[in-house]
């Protein structure tokens, strides 16, 4: 056996890893659209968060199901080189559990920058919303500003 089946083999165990995440993060998407239904308004500043919450648990099946099942490509980057048969010592170990843990990394930072994203998008678009909670009441009384 090469290191190409190995990091296969690795690869479709982060598939499952991905399938397991999405489970975690679609729990608490349930809950918030239960919560939403009712409130219309103001909550439509939240609708990027909203958005970061639903698209985390679809990117991540679509990954995990990727690797699952063919991930060809993630597997054409890590060894372009179809035909040479490479030998399992300590070096092509090494470089093959650093390869697997670059593909750990990709789908595990995925949740959280998408967290961030959405947390970004959501600040540059209510900036009057935070200019007015951030003002002092006698800011607010001159202005005569109501929140």
């Amino acid at each position: 056996m090469d290191a190409r089946f190995y990091f296969v083999l690795g690869s479709k165990l982060i598939g499952l890893y991905c399938l397991v995440l999405a489970v975690i993060y679609f729990v608490p998407v349930i809950g918030s659209f239960f919560s939403r239904t009712d409130q219309r308004g103001p909550t439509d500043y939240f609708a990027i968060i909203y958005f970061a919450l639903i698209l985390t648990p679809v990117l991540l099946t679509g990954i995990g199901l990727y690797l699952i099942k063919d991930g060809a490509l993630v597997h054409n980057l890590a060894f372009p080189e179809n035909g040479s048969e490479l030998t399992v010592g300590m070096e092509s170990l090494f470089t093959l559990a650093i390869k697997l843990y670059g593909v750990f990394l990709t789908a595990s930072s995925l949740p959280p920058l998408l967290k961030v994203l959405s947390n970004f998008i959501f600040l540059r678009t209510c900036r009057t919303i935070l200019a007015i909670l951030l003002r002092t009441p006698w800011e607010l009384k001159r202005t005569s500003c109501r929140i």
